[in-house]
């Protein structure tokens, strides 16, 4: 399943889908909003990592949809769909490699070209102390991997905001990780996705 099949609509730069399909009575749909962030923070390793700087990576371009079931947390799902051209290495400090590593992300590392869009579609939702536990699937650069996260939830009149974060390896994705320097200043293999989504409930058709 992808984001498609709950939406009926592929995300475009800068477009939200507002047109969500019927739900169940007894849920609610919400279509993540323009304002929530999703980032990649990469990390540096190697001997000379104290000369590099670390960036954060953040999300410009994407789509989603929680369907949200308030007596029943279990049968909630969630799919989110992100435009991997649209992602954009955020300066933490003045480094002028940046534009450098930007255009090794789309081509050697995402390959955007080739693998467009980076999907999540979750396969299990459980109930944790103040939010849910979300496990399910990871697609990008042609390989899905199941990944869980820990999501703190706000639920408020029309809204629903949650945040969390969670850890992949490059490499489980076929990714060679970037390395500068003869591979003396490398990015870690271990990045960390950080999120705080914001969404918005739709009415039901």
């Amino acid at each position: 399943m992808t984001l498609c099949s709950l939406t009926g609509a592929i995300p475009r730069p800068g477009h939200l889908t507002t047109n969500p399909p019927q739900v169940p009575a007894d849920s609610i749909a919400y279509v993540l909003d323009s304002s929530s962030v999703l980032a990649v923070h990469v990390g540096k390793a190697g001997l000379l990592s104290g000369l590099g700087h670390e960036h954060r990576v953040r999300a410009r371009a994407f789509s989603g949809q929680v369907l949200y079931f308030p007596n029943h947390p279990t049968r909630s799902r969630v799919a989110v769909t992100v435009v991997a051209d649209s992602l954009e290495v955020v300066a933490e400090s003045d480094s002028a490699d940046i534009p450098k590593i930007a255009e090794t992300m789309r081509t050697r590392t995402l390959r955007v070209d080739s693998f467009p869009l980076i999907t999540f579609v979750s396969r299990e939702v459980i109930p944790i102390p103040g939010g849910v536990r979300v496990t399910g699937d990871l697609s990008m650069t042609g390989h899905t991997r199941p990944v869980s996260v820990d999501l703190k939830l706000q639920l408020a009149q029309d809204t629903l905001r949650a945040s969390g974060s969670f850890s992949v390896r490059q490499t489980a994705f076929g990714i060679k990780p970037y390395r500068t320097a003869l591979g003396m200043v490398k990015v870690k293999d271990e990045v960390q996705f950080d999120l705080a989504v914001v969404a918005i409930a739709q009415p039901k058709r």
